[in-house]
């Protein structure tokens, strides 16, 4: 509703479901990811980005700046007006961006599956045993 009340049919595409070679194009071929999340339980979609080099700006609630660590922007998921602020910033200055990639980078290092499912494994001995 709020995109035909402003006329924003033109600037703002619904997908609806994204297939992951879909994702993959729109991750690398962005200039940021913003993923306003009120709750999360992991953030995986914030390591997706990094993966492809893109800046993320997320919020700064729940388990997202864990994941995100220095490597995001982050914002109050209730102040749109914040959100604007960061995302007019990632787009005006490309020196930001380039530094949110290389964080990003070291960032992503700090997960992988072998580690989670490692992690996982000692968790499930301490609880049953």
């Amino acid at each position: 509703q709020f995109i035909k009340e402003h006329e924003l049919e033109n600037n703002i595409i619904l997908t609806g479901f994204v297939s992951e070679s879909d994702k993959n194009y729109l991750y690398s071929n962005s200039l940021m990811v913003v993923y306003p999340s009120l709750y999360e339980g992991f953030g995986l979609p914030v390591l997706e980005a990094m993966a492809f080099n893109t800046p993320v700006i997320t919020t700064n609630v729940a388990s997202i700046p864990e994941v995100g660590g220095d490597a995001c922007l982050y914002f109050n998921p209730r102040s749109s007006e914040e959100l604007a602020d960061k995302i007019f910033l990632i787009s005006t200055n490309r020196h930001l961006r380039q530094d949110l990639i290389q964080k990003g980078k070291l960032q992503l290092k700090k997960f992988s599956w072998a580690k989670t499912a490692k992690e996982t494994i000692e968790t499930y001995k301490i609880l049953f045993t």
